[in-house]
């Protein structure tokens, strides 16, 4: 029974937490310094930049966030932030990193009064247009980190820094504005030919919206304009047929000099902020740029009633317009 005891009483002799073998950093409860302002993923803020062939348009809004205390200390506190393109190189893998003046400081520090836990005021900081912006090719990151502060006190590992993130979006799709149309020309219906898949389609843009058109082809088709020579061409809008839930609600506008190159002048699927109500509402779609082309497309996803729920996926159009 002895020999079967030593293990056990081996057991007692093992050093415990907070030895020399496993040492135990103590816990430091002193006041930190941090950043802490939105909810997951923190402390970040998102804004789009939108790249025309005319300007590079940037949203006029400030960014701020405060900087804190985890608990008040006797004195003021004034504390110096700076731009970190290191730690924005590290925040996301599939984005750039923007040098040190991509984003304006308003302030490079801010008080923290004695006996308080937040800054009297914000930093405050807006992105302006800039050789760094304009160069950004998708997604740009700048980082705002707490650099020192007049009391010496610790800032915290994991919330030191602020990051902006800026999405650019490459479109000539200015908005949809019946107003603005009646400005512009109406291209004559006679200087291009209407076609889908091949078939013509010369009922879509006959000047009348008793022609309807209907192409029964479940998630979408397009419509494409051939010019007799090349036009420019800074706005279309359509008319949808027989009931509004036929009305395209999901569409793309696409232009090209020789009908196989085609370059998207919406950025995209565009889902239309004009619900029309009646067959003589227009649906339109303006360029901050008129495209001189021999070719416009407008492809068709779908239809309002497929918004809705419904299976009836075919939308249809009476009369398409295109502007110059």
């Amino acid at each position: 029974m002895a020999a079967l005891l030593l293990p056990l009483a081996s057991c007692d002799d093992e050093p415990e937490v907070g030895s020399t073998l496993y040492p135990e950093s103590p816990e430091n409860y002193d006041a930190k310094l941090y950043i802490n302002e939105t909810a997951l993923p923190g402390n970040q803020t998102s804004l789009e930049v939108v790249q025309t062939p005319v300007s590079l348009i940037i949203p006029d809004n400030e960014i701020s966030f405060y900087v804190r205390l985890t608990k008040p200390v006797t004195t003021d506190v004034t504390v110096n932030v700076t731009e970190n393109p290191q730690l924005a190189a590290a925040y996301l893998s599939d984005a750039e990193a923007l040098p040190e003046g991509s984003v304006q400081l308003a302030n490079t520090s801010v008080t923290i009064k004695a006996g308080s836990t937040v800054s009297e005021q914000p930093i405050t900081l807006k992105v302006t247009e800039n050789e760094a912006v304009k160069n950004i090719a998708s997604t740009g990151v700048a980082a705002i980190s707490l650099a020192s502060n007049s009391a010496d006190i610790a800032t915290g590992a994991n919330n030191n820094t602020y990051y902006v993130v800026i999405n650019k979006k490459v479109t000539n799709f200015k908005g949809q504005s019946t107003g603005e149309l009646a400005s512009l020309n109406l291209i004559p219906y006679t200087g291009f030919q209407a076609t889908v898949d091949g078939y013509d389609a010369s009922d879509i843009a006959d000047g009348s919206t008793k022609t309807e058109f209907w192409y029964w082809n479940s998630g979408g088709y397009d419509v494409i304009f051939s010019f007799n020579e090349a036009t420019p061409v800074k706005a279309l809008g359509y008319y949808f047929a027989s009931y509004a839930g036929y009305c395209p609600d999901v569409v793309e506008i696409l232009t090209s000099d020789d009908g196989n190159t085609w370059t998207s002048q919406t950025g995209g699927k565009v889902t239309t902020s004009v619900v029309p109500s009646r067959k003589t509402d227009i649906v339109p779609f303006e360029f901050y740029s008129a495209i001189t082309c021999q070719y416009v497309m407008l492809r068709v996803y779908s239809c309002f009633w497929t918004s809705y729920g419904s299976d009836y996926d075919w939308p249809a159009i009476s009369e398409v317009n295109l502007y110059n």
